[in-house]
């Protein structure tokens, strides 16, 4: 009874929140502050995709003290290539750009350095060069996806003080757009032509990452640039987190509930296969199955906080679509270990 009210309560107060809406512009061209520290994030990513098999992966991940999170990878079957180094000082030239064309619109992507294949056998000089351009309207968490599975979490948790300022500590501001992505990548002289459909985010505010005990993160896109997001995030303050969207079905639906079918907990890792049963909050249901075909491992926090960035098909449904399948834990076992 009381997890039931205190759901209510959540609800409304998420609902009243949404109510004052959002500036568009002044998202888009969201800025570090002189205040900010290491650990305030403003960081895009772009998972780009071609029905053939290629995929783009970018990440840049602007924190308060200058440093910058680079994440640049190509995939096509054969090669599978990705940045040389993860994480710049703020007085060392950062290879990756990003910059806004037109809010909500337009963003252009550059990166020119090193590249080296995931096996360890190549490295390649290379320049990446391309432009989203969106063809959906952005999705925000906070302001467009039902309150109901996290009031429901949050309900879940015992409450105190604590408890909501490790929320307040740990809020951040989240939000997607779908659309395609042209340009070319050079590889050691090679050249590659890029016609992808896009799944771009956004995100900035507090991140720690090893406060978080462990996230997956599915996005799947098809060909006419439909979409699925599927995430859960575990705190040591709210133990599991689930939400997500799509826009397979006609116009925009949030995820209601997710039953997972799947271990996640074989040492920390996934082998990214995940079958899950999804409700939708309008009571539709269907089945999403995934199957990693490749990944690469990251590290931030020196280390306590493990990244696997995998690329890959999915069944939503039954139709397939390509997409990333992302799974990441703490280096401290305890905080995932058993759940």
């Amino acid at each position: 009874m009381f997890t039931g009210i205190k759901k209510k309560i959540i609800t409304a107060n998420i609902k009243k929140r949404q109510k004052a809406g959002y500036y568009l512009v002044e998202s888009e061209l969201h800025r570090l502050g002189p205040s900010d520290d290491g650990h305030i994030n403003n960081s895009y990513f772009f998972s780009a995709h071609s029905m053939e098999g290629q995929t783009v992966y970018i990440r840049l991940g602007l924190r308060g003290d200058g440093s910058r999170e680079v994440w640049t990878g190509f995939y096509d079957g054969e090669i599978f290539v990705h940045n040389e180094r993860e994480l710049y000082g703020a007085n060392e030239e950062c290879p990756l750009k990003v910059s806004c064309l037109e809010p909500g619109a337009s963003w252009k992507v550059d990166y020119r350095g090193t590249m080296v294949d995931v096996e360890g056998s190549g490295r390649y000089e290379s320049a990446l060069e391309a432009v989203f351009t969106g063809t959906a309207p952005i999705f925000d968490f906070f302001y467009d996806n039902d309150p109901s599975t996290t009031a429901s979490a949050i309900a879940g948790e015992k409450w105190s003080r604590k408890l909501f300022s490790d929320i307040s500590a740990n809020n951040q501001r989240h939000y997607e757009q779908a659309g395609t992505f042209a340009g070319k990548l050079v590889l050691s002289g090679r050249e590659i032509p890029l016609d992808m459909v896009c799944g771009r985010d956004h995100s900035f505010g507090p991140r720690y990452w090893s406060y978080m005990n462990r996230h997956f993160w599915i996005l799947g896109i098809d060909g006419e640039g439909h979409v699925i997001n599927i995430s859960m995030v575990s705190y040591p303050a709210v133990d599991e987190i689930w939400t997500g969207y799509t826009t397979m079905f006609g116009g925009v639906a949030s995820i209601g509930a997710i039953k997972n079918n799947s271990s996640m907990d074989k040492a920390g890792h996934s082998d990214g296969h995940m079958e899950l049963d999804i409700t939708l909050t309008d009571g539709r249901s269907f089945k999403v199955e995934t199957f990693r075909k490749a990944e690469a491992i990251y590290h931030f926090d020196d280390g306590q906080y493990y990244f696997s960035e995998g690329l890959g098909d999915m069944l939503v449904d039954g139709r397939r679509v390509r997409g990333t399948i992302e799974f990441s834990y703490n280096g401290d076992k305890t905080r995932w270990e058993g759940r």
